[in-house]
C-alpha cells in the first residue's frame, strides 16, 4: 500500500512538473524610437548574442514597425536568460549611436518576467558627424579564449585594392581604433585622420600603400596597454588571433618586413612592448607620446636590462612640449638613449611643439608613416 502511495505522489509531482517547465518562459518586448531623420525606408533590425538575434548578422533580425515613430519586437524567452543586443539599419556602418560619437552599447537584459524595454537611439553612424573616407571594413566581436574583452577591428584598405586583384599589401596595425578614422567613434571627438594621411601620402608617392588595422580598445585599456600580464595577454591576441584573421581575410604581405605596428600614449608603449616580444612577426613600431611612466612593468627602470630582439628592428619615437607629454621628456630621453647604447642603430626620436590628444598626433601621422612605410627609406633587415 505504501508503494502504491509513494508512486502515485511522484506521478503527481511529474504531472505537476510539465506545465511548470512551460511556465518558465517569459513575453520580452523590445521597442526601438528611433531618431527623427531616420531615413523614412529603414528597416530597422536586432543584432545579438543567439539565434534569436541573428548570432551579431547586422541584419540578423527584422523588427516590425508600429507607427512612423515606433518599431517593435516580441519574443518568449526561458527565465534567467541573459539578452544581449543591439540595433542596426541592416550594417554595422549604420549601427545605432547612443550619443553624438558613442557606439551603443549592446543592451543586456536579464529575463525574469514579462517585460518591455524601450532603446532610443540618438543617431546612426552613416548619418552622424562621419568622416572616414576610403573602403572600410568592420570585424565586429572579435576575441580569443584568453582575452577577457571582444573587440571591433576597423580595417582600411588603400585606394585602388578591388581594382588589382593580385596585388599584396604590407599592413599596420594600430591601437585605439575607435580615434583612427573617424571623429565620430572618438572619445575626444578628433581622430588621427589615419585615412587622410595615408591617402594623401600614397598619392604623393612618398609611402607605399598599405593596409591599416585600427584594434579598438576596450575598458581595460591602460592593462593590456602595459607590459604587464595583460599586455602579454593583449599581444598575444594580436599576433595569434587578429593578424592570422587579416591574413585570410585581406591580401597582405605577412612576413615580418611588411608588418608594423603603432600607437600613442599607452597605445605607444604597447608597441614598443610588442616589437620587443615578437620581432619574428613585427619588424618596425611607432609610438607616440608614450606613457613610459605608467607602465606597471617598470620599464624605465628595466630598459638597461631587458631582452632586446635578436633580429633587426626599426624604431620611431617622439614626444610634445606641451600638456602631459612634458612629464614624458625625460624618461622617452633615457630609454631612446639606452637603445642605441644597447646596439639599436634604426631608432628615431622626434620632439614636437604639441599636446597630447589626437589633432596633435593627426598633424604629425605623416612623419611614423613616412619612417615605416617611406619609398625611399631602407630600413632595418635581416
Amino acid at each position: 500500500m505504501h508503494v502504491r502511495v509513494a508512486c502515485l505522489l511522484l506521478c503527481l509531482a511529474a504531472v505537476v512538473a510539465v506545465p511548470s517547465a512551460y511556465a518558465q518562459e517569459h513575453v520580452v518586448t523590445i521597442q526601438v524610437v528611433p531618431p527623427v531623420h531616420t531615413p523614412a525606408d529603414a528597416t530597422l533590425y536586432l543584432t545579438g548574442q543567439g539565434p534569436e538575434f541573428g548570432n551579431w548578422n547586422p541584419s540578423g533580425v527584422a523588427m516590425a514597425q508600429v507607427n512612423d515613430t515606433l518599431w517593435a519586437f516580441e519574443g518568449s524567452f526561458e527565465d534567467g536568460r541573459s539578452l544581449l543586443f543591439n540595433v542596426t539599419r541592416g550594417t554595422w556602418g549604420r549601427q545605432a549611436l547612443s550619443g553624438p560619437r558613442t557606439p551603443s552599447p549592446a543592451t543586456t537584459l536579464d529575463v525574469t518576467s514579462d517585460t518591455t524595454v524601450t532603446v532610443r537611439p540618438a543617431d546612426w553612424v552613416d548619418t552622424a558627424l562621419a568622416s572616414a573616407t576610403g573602403t572600410i571594413r568592420y570585424h565586429h566581436h572579435v576575441a580569443s579564449p584568453r582575452t577577457r574583452e571582444a573587440r571591433d577591428l576597423v580595417v582600411w584598405l588603400p585606394p585602388g585594392y578591388d581594382e588589382a586583384p593580385e596585388r599584396r599589401y604590407p599592413v599596420l596595425y594600430i591601437h585605439d581604433g575607435q580615434n583612427v578614422f573617424d571623429r565620430s567613434t572618438s572619445y575626444s571627438g578628433s581622430e588621427w585622420r589615419m585615412d587622410e594621411v595615408a591617402d594623401s601620402l600614397i598619392a604623393r608617392g612618398e609611402i607605399e600603400p598599405m593596409i591599416v588595422v585600427g584594434i579598438n580598445n576596450t575598458r581595460i585599456r591602460r592593462a593590456e596597454y602595459s607590459g604587464g600580464p595583460f599586455g602579454r595577454i593583449y599581444a598575444d591576441f594580436l599576433v595569434g588571433t587578429v593578424k592570422p584573421l587579416i591574413d585570410e581575410t585581406y591580401r597582405t604581405r605577412p612576413d615580418r618586413a611588411n608588418t608594423a605596428v603603432m600607437g600613442a600614449s599607452m597605445g605607444g608603449l604597447i608597441s614598443f612592448y610588442i616589437l620587443m616580444w615578437h620581432p619574428d612577426v613585427f619588424s618596425k613600431a611607432a609610438a607616440l607620446s608614450s606613457a613610459f611612466p605608467y607602465d606597471n612593468a617598470d620599464l624605465v627602470d628595466h630598459i638597461e636590462t631587458m631582452p632586446l630582439p635578436s633580429q633587426p628592428v626599426s624604431l620611431y619615437f617622439d614626444n610634445g612640449t606641451r600638456g602631459i607629454d612634458q612629464f614624458f621628456a625625460e624618461s622617452h630621453t633615457l630609454i631612446v638613449e639606452t637603445l642605441r647604447e644597447r646596439g639599436l642603430s634604426d631608432v628615431v626620436f622626434e620632439i614636437y611643439e604639441a599636446d597630447h590628444t589626437e589633432r596633435d598626433w593627426a598633424r604629425r601621422l605623416w612623419r611614423p608613416l613616412t619612417y615605416l612605410f617611406g619609398t625611399d627609406r631602407t630600413p632595418a633587415t635581416d
